[in-house]
């Protein structure tokens, strides 16, 4: 297998290592208790990886320099299900 972490979204994927089938992404990474530990990607099958350079520490901060909201721009319900819909305006945080 072929592991990846993509900055972008926090996971990981895997893909077999001649590259056939579908690049599968793991269920949303954890923080570990200590700030150095090697954060392990998981996947609905049980299976489990270290993601390598990925310390609890990075990812808290990736975690916390995503987006920022700037407002709400449109709120109204689904007509069908009147489920509440809001529409939120994001823009990148400098860090």
């Amino acid at each position: 297998m072929v592991y990846e972490f993509n900055e972008e979204l926090h996971i990981c994927t895997r893909v077999a290592l001649d590259g056939t089938g579908a690049r599968e992404p793991s269920l949303p990474l954890e923080a570990g208790a200590n700030d150095d530990d090697v954060v392990v990607a998981r996947w609905v099958d049980g299976h489990k990886h270290e993601v390598p350079g990925l310390t609890t520490k990075r990812l808290r901060m990736l975690n916390r320099r995503t987006t920022s909201s700037t407002g709400e721009l449109w709120v109204g319900s689904h007509v069908e299900t009147r489920h509440k819909v809001h529409i939120w305006e994001f823009s990148p945080l400098v860090v």
